[in-house]
């Protein structure tokens, strides 16, 4: 798109070439809000029944490895028709690596991995369902601070 001066101000891009999403009609946008929790729930609990039923057939990183492929190829997917915002600038991305190393890389191998060797799922579930809140729980005994602004967390020490 050419701009070219027009008085003071500049033409303003399209809708198409900014690559802005029309904007979703309220009731369809609170219609989507009200379901995704419950879905959210309900496609991660699914997971360890996957895990259960699955693990007898393939080891824990293969396992993992073809569920990451999937998961990813639909969520790319996902998001290029959402029109989602990209990652921008290398801390952004590191901060997204480590993350997803430690959500999925850690977490989840060592859940497919007890799990492999025959720990329940169900005791699996409930062992990395009590991690959440025994984080908050002992997050108040830590010497860092967490706030979170629209950019990335920072950590500060505790006055």
């Amino acid at each position: 798109m050419q701009y070219s001066r027009q008085g003071d101000q500049l033409p303003r891009p399209s809708r198409k070439e900014s690559r802005i999403p029309e904007p979703v009609p309220s009731r369809t946008r609170a219609a989507w809000l009200a379901v995704m929790p419950g879905l959210f729930v309900f496609l991660w609990s699914t997971g360890f029944i996957g895990a259960k039923y699955g693990l007898p057939y393939a080891e824990p990183f293969t396992y993992l490895a073809i569920r990451f492929w999937l998961a990813t190829t639909l969520l790319a997917a996902v998001a290029v028709l959402g029109g989602a915002r990209w990652p921008r600038g290398r801390a952004e991305i590191a901060h997204l690596v480590v993350a997803g190393l430690l959500v999925h890389g850690v977490y989840l191998s060592g859940a497919f991995t007890s799990m492999y060797h025959g720990v329940e799922a169900g005791v699996a579930a409930l062992i990395v369902g009590v991690q959440p809140p025994l984080t908050a729980a002992l997050a108040g005994q830590t010497s860092l601070t967490c706030s979170i602004s629209q950019d990335a967390p920072h950590f500060s020490p505790k006055p």
